[in-house]
């Protein structure tokens, strides 16, 4: 699995339409609409109009949290760099969670 370019998809993000994007029933097709009216599709598939007015809050908070786990394995790099035992004697280490953590993120490895 390639790793997506972070940067770019914030980028497009900030270049939609702005505004709340809502989903609208019209007679002849379903409507993607800001909340300050701007059109910004018809779609003829009610599920397709809904997934596309609900993209730019799912993106934005998929992003956010894609920060916060690489965050963490950060953290966890930097203290399993001092080598100094995060958990108890016997347990996993630090290393192997940043490890872990990584490779569930990136889809390789044994995760």
């Amino acid at each position: 699995m390639t790793r997506p370019d972070l940067s770019a998809i914030r980028a497009q993000l900030a270049g939609i339409t702005p505004g709340e994007w809502r989903h609208e029933r019209a007679v002849m097709s379903d409507v993607v609409e800001t909340s300050n009216r701007v059109h910004v599709a018809s779609i003829h598939s009610q599920h397709d109009a809904a997934f596309i007015a609900a993209a730019p809050s799912t993106v934005a908070g998929l992003l956010a949290m894609v920060e916060r786990v690489e965050d963490l394995i950060g953290w966890l790099d930097a203290a399993s760099a001092d080598d100094e035992p995060m958990y108890a004697k016997g347990k996993v280490s630090a290393r192997a969670t940043a490890d872990r953590l990584r490779a569930a993120i990136t889809g390789e490895g044994g995760a």
